[in-house]
């Protein structure tokens, strides 16, 4: 995929949490995604320089524009709705 201006490619990370009486509960059945990270997978040739593939990024979940590439679920969204960044 090739990504114009300043655009982004973020994966959504699939998180499991479990209950204390052991239940798992997927990354869809938690309350609100906009606590979640995203996966950082492309970037346009006119996004912040300071992101970098592969980190983990915070985003304003609700400005983005949701895809499904190569069988994967993400979201395209513009570098100026990436609010934080981090790498693990």
């Amino acid at each position: 995929m090739k990504l114009l201006k300043n655009y982004c490619l973020v994966a959504e990370i699939e998180k499991e949490e479990t209950t204390e009486g052991g239940i798992i509960l997927s990354s869809g059945a938690l309350l609100d995604k906009s606590h979640s990270p995203g996966l950082l997978v492309a970037k346009g040739p006119d996004a912040n320089p300071d992101l970098t593939i592969g980190d983990r990024v915070y985003l304003q979940w609700s400005e983005s524009m949701p895809i499904t590439h190569e069988g994967n679920a993400g979201v395209i969204v513009s570098d100026e709705f990436i609010k934080a960044t981090y790498k693990i």
